[in-house]
């Protein structure tokens, strides 16, 4: 029987995304499986965790809270847990040379040894790989198969409407966060139907902390500047009660021969002045 199909491929030329930090940032851990000759070979189940690039991080603290997950899960039984059903008391871990995972650096070096206590491990091991010796680095073998999956894939970003402006900024920040889990969500169910020599893939989309690094910096400015305000406020109302002697036109003559930097500083104190005066 001969079949003659035309249909009409429609894909970006490009993958570029549609506005800043709109990625997801996958953490893939493999287990290694020993075999029956006691070696250690390549295959073994994998942990994906998802995470938002703009609402959450990754770092040495994410990596311990993937690690807890990880243990729990029943595809990681035969290689996390003993027959007593805890941890087994010797752990290898081989990372890359990345700062969130390399073993010289402090943050990384807290976090394995609270790893160690919490399961009251008897040896911890944190390897890195030479520089240049990546193709021999466990996750990188099962990342091939796992990119393969993704070809010809696009997220939505804008599932449950979309929430840039026409310019790509973000006007609506919580149609945003529902917009990247749900997008989190797709690329899971993608990753948990792939099976890797045989093993099972599992992926999870990691809801981001209830306040971000960014919003919690503009939190602390907020603050800092709302407390500046009412020093402000109560030492221009000081002024105008004639509790102390302030010339404020010589004041802000001076400021602005002294330092002309600090010129925000005097809009404050103008835009302070007109409201108490008012």
């Amino acid at each position: 029987m001969l079949m003659h199909l035309d249909y009409r491929i429609r894909l970006p030329d490009h993958d570029w995304t549609v506005a800043p930090r709109h990625q997801l940032t996958p953490s893939v851990y493999a287990a290694c499986m020993v075999n029956e000759n006691n070696d250690v070979g390549y295959s073994g189940p994998t942990y994906i965790a998802i995470r938002s690039a703009k609402h959450d991080r990754s770092d040495a603290n994410t990596h311990s809270c993937d690690f807890d997950r990880l243990v729990g899960l029943k595809e990681f039984d035969k290689s996390a847990r003993d027959y007593t059903g805890q941890v087994k008391p010797i752990v290898i871990i081989t990372v890359d040379g990345g700062p969130d995972e390399n073993p010289r650096f402090p943050k990384t070096l807290v976090a394995a040894i609270r790893k160690f206590r919490k399961y009251n491990l008897d040896a911890l091991f944190v390897l890195t790989h030479a520089p240049g010796q990546s193709a021999y680095n466990v996750v990188e073998r099962r990342m091939a198969p796992l990119s393969h999956d993704l070809a010809g894939l696009i997220l939505p970003h804008d599932h449950f409407g979309t929430h840039l402006s026409d310019s790509g900024v973000t006007v609506n920040p919580d149609l945003e966060r529902i917009n990247f889990k749900k997008a989190g969500e797709v690329l899971a169910e993608v990753w948990c139907g792939s099976v890797i020599d045989e093993y099972p893939v599992v992926a999870e989309y990691i809801d981001p902390p209830a306040s971000t690094q960014d919003e919690m910096r503009t939190i602390d400015v907020n603050l800092i500047l709302n407390q500046l305000l009412d020093r402000y406020k109560l030492f221009i109302e000081m002024i105008f009660s004639r509790k102390i002697s302030f010339s404020f036109a010589e004041f802000v003559k001076k400021k602005k021969t002294t330092s002309p930097s600090n010129d925000g500083f005097i809009k404050v104190m103008n835009i302070i002045k007109n409201e108490l005066v008012v």
